[in-house]
């Protein structure tokens, strides 16, 4: 498989044990877009469909159909991959040291994390603003609204809160 074969393959995905299995199997070939689409794909697949927004959601919630219901459960993510995928990727970000992550990939990493009500690594989330700050003239403003967003609910979910260092431009989790 290629770099575009696994971007094919990512988007296909359908659930998170696949999305895992393709991120253990082609961990080689994972660039820095991957992992953002990973982590947009399963914050999408763990978020419950918005009947206002979603017609075929807001018929099943019309209908009450006891199959469209089980068929829901179903289609859950399960916890346990969700939290094994999740801790592969923060690990894969960290090795890399984010390099070659661009503005709207943190914002998109961020904002997934944000979504999924996952408490980044004591160690990410500080390396994960830095990156992005350090390429903050390359961001558009939805991306630094998503970044602000992101953690902002992270801070809430989780009772953190970020503050540059003493004498540094590197940012460090307070608990």
């Amino acid at each position: 498989m290629n770099e575009r074969q696994l971007t094919v393959a990512v988007k296909n995905a359908a659930t998170a044990e696949r999305l895992g299995e393709l991120a253990t199997a082609y961990s080689h070939l994972l660039n820095p877009i991957h992992v953002a689409a990973i982590f947009r794909k399963l914050a999408s697949m763990c978020q419950p469909p918005n009947p206002a927004t979603d017609p075929a959601a807001a018929a099943a919630a019309a209908a009450a159909v006891p199959a469209v219901a089980a068929a829901a459960a179903a289609a859950r993510v399960s916890p346990e991959a969700c939290e094994a995928l999740l801790r592969q990727l923060q690990q894969q970000i960290k090795q890399q040291r984010c390099i070659g992550h661009g503005p709207r990939g943190i914002a998109n990493i961020l904002a997934a994390m944000a979504k999924l009500q996952c408490a980044p690594d004591t160690e990410l989330l500080p390396m994960l603003l830095e990156c992005f700050c350090s390429q903050a003239a390359r961001a558009v403003p939805q991306d630094v609204a998503n970044v602000l967003w992101s953690v902002a609910q992270i801070t809430l979910a989780f009772g953190a809160s970020i503050r540059p260092v003493t004498g540094h431009s590197h940012f460090t989790q307070v608990q």
